[in-house]
């Protein structure tokens, strides 16, 4: 899962970082969005085990796999905006820019998480799916 690299990446930042001249790890308010995103990075990877846990049973886990996308690529999202929350304005800054945090990473992140969401088929088709094909719903 790359947002549990860019997770990691963040965390070691916050770590060593201050924030208005006290450590960042300190901070009530970035340790409950850390926690947070550390549970639903874990959630997101369950569900990922789970699906190729029932692959490997020979199975094709069509809703599943629909929904483990589109938690994760919805998390990917989520991760950017709290990424963004906690650096600040430096978090936009492009690789190879001038006070890029974490050379740029984060921003890419966040760039990519867009791409996420609308690939290999939107989130709005793969509900559609999971409604479907997981819960017996109608067209």
């Amino acid at each position: 899962m790359k947002v549990a690299h860019a997770f990691e990446l963040l965390c070691d930042y916050i770590r060593g970082a201050q924030l208005d001249g006290r450590a960042m790890r300190l901070d009530p308010l970035v340790r409950e969005q850390i926690g947070k995103l550390a549970a639903q990075i874990e959630v997101g990877r369950q569900m990922m085990m789970h699906c190729a846990e029932r692959v490997d049973a020979g199975e094709t886990p069509l809703h599943d796999a629909a929904a483990s996308k589109v938690y994760s690529g919805e998390l990917m999202e989520r991760f950017g905006e709290v990424a963004l929350d906690i650096l600040g304005m430096e978090g936009t800054l492009s690789e190879g820019s001038p006070g890029a945090l974490l050379q740029g990473r984060i921003e890419q992140n966040l760039r990519h998480s867009l791409m996420w969401v609308i690939s290999i088929g939107t989130n709005e088709i793969q509900r559609s799916l999971i409604a479907q094909r997981g819960l017996g719903l109608p067209r």
